[in-house]
């Protein structure tokens, strides 16, 4: 059932019928700079404005999170004594 699929979806490949829209315009771009005039606008609709994130402030969020954490748990494992954690536990052999 997969084959015949596969075979009712299948065509020959011709190159023809495909065009290369980006090879064209960034043609027409290195042309239109050579002769010292300005880039041609794309054809066809703009494209729909996308969410973009500003990935460096998410990172400097994320280190700033983790450096919190961090300086918690080192805090948090200290008693009132001052001693960390090896102070706890066995005694050391002298």
């Amino acid at each position: 059932m997969a084959t015949a699929l596969i075979d009712s979806m299948s065509a020959e490949f011709n190159p023809r019928e495909f065009k290369d829209h980006y090879r064209e315009q960034l043609q027409a771009l290195i042309e239109a700079r050579a002769k010292g005039r300005p880039a041609p606008m794309a054809k066809g609709k703009p494209r729909a404005p996308t969410n973009v994130v500003d990935l460096a402030s998410v990172l400097e969020k994320s280190l700033a999170e983790a450096k919190q954490t961090k300086q918690t748990k080192k805090t948090s494992g200290r008693t009132k004594t001052g001693e960390g954690r090896a102070g706890r536990g066995r005694p050391r052999a002298a």
